[in-house]
């Protein structure tokens, strides 16, 4: 046989070269493609991070408006306290005026020529009560030299007061007997707690002190709750409601170290309004204890309810 020759169509011509420059095409596509979505990626995560940064610093400067704002109320608020509070002049009635007129500034009055003088002042349309204040040469820090006792006036002062007795069984009975104004046990303290307080004085049983106890921050700042060394702590509750009905009345010392105390009204006798005069002195100056120095009694002024103060002599 012969040899064969090979016939090779037109269309069947394969060019391998166009095959090559395809796929290198291809490749540049992926990877401009690659690099597209890498930079749009990358410009994406940049904005996020200029967003978030212009977020912290826009909370960072809210942080420092608020701080400057507190800090601008704390000064506007010392500036406050620090200005000088300058107070309301009371104006003075022309009856007040007129009773001022008579007292001798530098001047220091017996008891009789105060009482004397007190009577002769202009007065409104009632009885008005005597009343004397005494400032007290104590340590205010220190507890044991604060003045609290009970006196018995030789005179009636003429003012009624309220008792309210905590007590139970026939202490109850006792109470009602002498005269109490409120008497029970834990619904009245209860009524206390509640805002209750239409009562100068109270009165406690021993065992009723339990409960009692927890009306510390409704009666101790009004200077009422029961106290044994006062003796309104006592299971002798008739007698001290006689006592303090017939006369009998708590005398203590304030904050600041001044015993306030009414001695009778202004129609009382002169002689009866000394006499009351004397009996607090004398139960004062028998209240000092060892640990203060100095003059105990410091000054002593006496006035009627709306009247100037006259100073009269130390006793």
């Amino acid at each position: 046989m012969g040899k064969q020759k090979t016939v090779i169509m037109q269309g069947d011509i394969i060019d391998e070269n166009k095959d090559e420059k395809t796929k290198k095409k291809k490749k540049k596509d992926k990877k401009k493609t690659a690099a597209a979505t890498a930079e749009v990626i990358e410009d994406k995560q940049k904005k996020s991070a200029k967003t978030s940064s212009s977020t912290k610093a826009t909370k960072d400067k809210q942080k420092k408006e608020v701080k400057t704002e507190k800090k601008a109320e704390k000064k506007s608020k010392k500036d406050k306290k620090k200005k000088k509070i300058v107070p309301k002049v009371k104006k003075r009635s022309e009856k007040y005026k007129q009773a001022q007129e008579l007292i001798e500034k530098e001047k220091v009055y017996s008891i009789g020529e105060a009482i004397n003088l007190l009577k002769k002042m202009p007065k409104g349309n009632f009885n008005p009560s005597v009343e004397i204040h005494i400032k007290l040469g104590i340590d205010l820090s220190q507890s044991d030299q604060k003045v609290r006792t009970q006196i018995t006036f030789t005179h009636d002062i003429g003012k009624t007061k309220k008792i309210l007795v905590f007590a139970s069984g026939d202490k109850q009975k006792e109470a009602k007997k002498a005269g109490a104004d409120f008497i029970g046990e834990d619904e009245l303290v209860r009524k206390v707690e509640k805002g209750f307080s239409d009562f100068d004085i109270v009165i406690s049983t021993p065992e009723m002190m339990s409960k009692v106890g927890r009306l510390g921050k409704y009666l101790g700042q009004k200077g009422l709750m029961p106290n044994p060394k006062s003796g309104t702590v006592t299971n002798n509750v008739e007698k001290l409601i006689k006592e303090i009905k017939g006369g009998k009345t708590e005398i203590k010392s304030d904050d600041y170290g001044i015993i306030h105390q009414v001695i009778g009204k202004l129609s009382l006798d002169d002689k009866k309004l000394e006499d009351n005069f004397k009996t607090l002195v004398e139960k004062i100056n028998s209240s000092k204890t060892d640990k203060v120095k100095g003059e105990f009694i410091k000054n002593i002024t006496l006035c009627s309810s709306q009247s100037p103060g006259i100073k009269i002599h130390r006793q």
